[in-house]
């Protein structure tokens, strides 16, 4: 199952995430692609679930209701995964790109 969370960051933006729960897991955070919501695609949660992995995904600024964050650059998504991760209570994680079919 997947539970959709939008979380208050420390600048007050709000940043839409998903989880398909299992917290003992292993934990897998997954950047989408553009364009893309970061709702998980249904092929990543049952290849997640084949694994036994926590599948944890979130909106990027002005995606699938995030806010927009004018001015970010690519290093600033690691501050918003840090806070996504204190969130979801992930002490460690693996991070994943998409791929490209």
């Amino acid at each position: 199952m997947v539970v959709r969370r939008e979380l208050r960051l420390v600048d007050g933006r709000m940043l839409c995430s998903y989880d398909t729960g299992g917290a003992e897991a292993p934990a897998l955070v997954w950047h989408h692609g553009s364009p893309q919501s970061g709702a998980p695609l249904t092929p990543l949660v049952e290849a997640a679930a084949r694994r036994g992995l926590r599948l944890v995904t979130y909106g990027r600024p002005s995606y699938g209701g995030s806010t927009p964050q004018p001015g970010r650059d690519v290093a600033s998504a690691a501050g918003d995964v840090a806070q996504l991760a204190d969130a979801f209570g992930l002490e460690r994680f693996a991070a994943r790109h998409r791929t490209r079919p």
